[in-house]
């Protein structure tokens, strides 16, 4: 107001009103990119896991950003809006991608010792004769003498994931190339082709009902790269009806032995921790993703939305039973 004393300012100065010329010019500061920019509380709460703690305050600030757009759809229908056709289609008939669900439970083997050689993958385990047997129970006879078990965690302290990511530091240290073994099960209402979004510190090799669809690594002809910090790497892997299993190999870093995982969800994903196959269907309600009326997505239209780019959204953000604040926690 400083600039230009004929300012109206409104809403305790988040809106400003400017004549220009024969119109005026309206100025709103409530916007969603500003909420969704961390920096100030990131730098006022420093933490050790800063990409764990940033997923924790973007999804705290989804309320606020469905608030802000909100907000911004009554002042534009205050101020008499008008619109072409193609906008209005993108406003009341927005294209987002699926959500993705945090794949947070799971049942390890570790830790397995090193490869013998520095160039030997560090992912590259025998996972058919690992997993021949699932018996939780059983007992791995290792060569220094060692014995491990299959080992389920019950918080995050001692490798429950959060927000996707899974540290496995606390549970079995961090040394160069250790490897563990990590199962479980995710329920697909229907076959589709779904969206992974992994990362690891540091290498880390994925497995969707026996195919291999995901390996880091230095050896030509995968992804080549090793560490990535959050949800790098983006794959697409084939998800049957029912239940699908996933095996995970991480090979730790020098200063960090943990991974993130995540995936694509219409509404049905559950995860069951288990070594074998689970013999029943989930016992929640399912969400099931909806398409116009109270019909189920078809295939297609499942695809399309894993391949959506997202338009901007006018009127709201999709609220999910995940954003309820009164949601239960398995802590």
């Amino acid at each position: 107001r400083g600039e230009n004393a004929n300012a109206a300012l409104l809403l305790d100065g988040l809106l400003g009103v400017v004549s220009h010329g024969r119109g005026r010019l309206v100025l709103f500061q409530l916007t969603e990119e500003a909420l969704r920019d961390t920096t100030a509380v990131r730098a006022a709460d420093p933490v050790t896991e800063p990409a764990l703690t940033e997923a924790w305050h973007l999804k705290n600030r989804a309320r606020s950003c469905w608030q802000a757009n909100r907000a911004r759809a009554l002042l534009l229908a205050n101020l008499g809006l008008s619109s072409s056709d193609e906008l209005l289609d993108g406003f009341f008939a927005p294209r987002r991608p699926l959500p993705f669900q945090a794949i947070d439970k799971w049942t390890y083997l570790g830790p397995l010792p090193p490869p013998a050689t520095d160039d030997a993958d560090p992912v590259e385990l025998d996972l058919d004769a690992i997993l021949d047997d699932r018996e939780a129970d059983k007992q791995f006879q290792l060569a220094d003498g060692r014995q491990l078990s299959w080992y389920v965690p019950t918080d995050v302290n001692n490798g429950l994931g959060m927000g996707g990511y899974m540290n496995l530091a606390p549970v079995y240290g961090v040394k160069p190339r250790q490897r563990t073994v990590a199962v479980t099960h995710i329920w697909s209402s229907e076959a589709r082709r779904a969206t992974l979004q992994l990362g690891a510190d540091w290498w880390f090799r994925v497995a969707v009902n026996g195919a291999e669809v995901f390996r880091t690594g230095t050896i030509k002809g995968f992804h080549g790269a090793t560490f990535s910090q959050g949800f790098a790497f983006t794959v697409r892997a084939d998800l049957k009806e029912g239940w699908n299993e996933i095996v995970c190999v991480l090979g730790s870093g020098s200063n960090g032995n943990g991974f993130w995982f995540q995936v694509s969800d219409p509404g049905d994903v559950y995860v069951e921790p288990s070594l074998a196959k689970p013999t029943q269907k989930p016992w929640l309600f399912l969400r099931f993703a909806r398409g116009p009326g109270t019909r189920r997505l078809t295939g297609q239209e499942l695809a399309d939305a894993e391949e959506a780019e997202p338009n901007f959204s006018l009127y709201s953000e999709p609220l999910s039973v995940h954003d309820d604040p009164y949601l239960y926690m398995f802590w």
